[in-house]
């Protein structure tokens, strides 16, 4: 089942339909992360015209947008995960803006296996931390401002957020557009 029928499911009725269980939905998430993975390791192969040309006028280069991931998944690793599964409160985000061109820069200053190894070892940090998750925990919910969300449905829209900017890099690349 596509990861966005679910979401559209969970938001539709919070009552998990079609007899999904929350170790498919752990299992979805975990599925993503190991694809990003597959994925980024096969950006070694693009030059260095490919990998440091902006993918759009006014857009990051692809190494601007794998490297934005790294201070992302660090955020979510220390500063969203272990208060989703715990009662505290979330800790206040830092300024997107400011990380992002922080990332950027430094994806811009860093050779491209040094970026791509430095993404590998991020999300497999990750994938433990999620993979360390009881299943009981994804349908527990919490908030992000006024926003309720259930852990899957936090974990999906990060997932949307890869694909968005995978999605960018493949038309970039092969000068295509959907």
């Amino acid at each position: 089942m596509d990861i966005y029928v679910i979401i559209k499911v969970i938001k539709t009725n919070r009552k998990w339909r079609e007899g999904i269980t929350f170790i498919e939905l752990k299992n979805e998430v975990v599925r993503h992360h190991l694809d990003m993975i597959e994925w980024s390791q096969s950006l070694n192969h693009l030059s260095s015209d490919q990998w440091n040309r902006p993918i759009k006028e006014n857009k990051w280069s692809i190494a601007e947008i794998l490297s934005h991931f790294l201070p992302w998944d660090e955020f979510i690793i220390n500063q969203r995960i272990p208060y989703l599964i715990s009662s505290k409160s979330l800790p206040k985000p830092p300024n997107k803006e400011t990380m992002n061109d922080k990332a950027a820069k430094e994806g811009r200053c860093t050779e491209k296996s040094v970026t791509i190894n430095r993404f590998i070892d991020s999300r497999r940090n990750l994938l433990m931390c999620i993979e360390s998750l009881d299943e009981n925990l994804w349908d527990k919910t919490f908030k992000i401002g006024e926003t309720e969300l259930t852990l899957y449905q936090y974990f999906s829209g990060l997932a949307k957020h890869d694909l968005h900017h995978k999605k960018q890099i493949h038309e970039s690349l092969y000068n295509t557009s959907t």
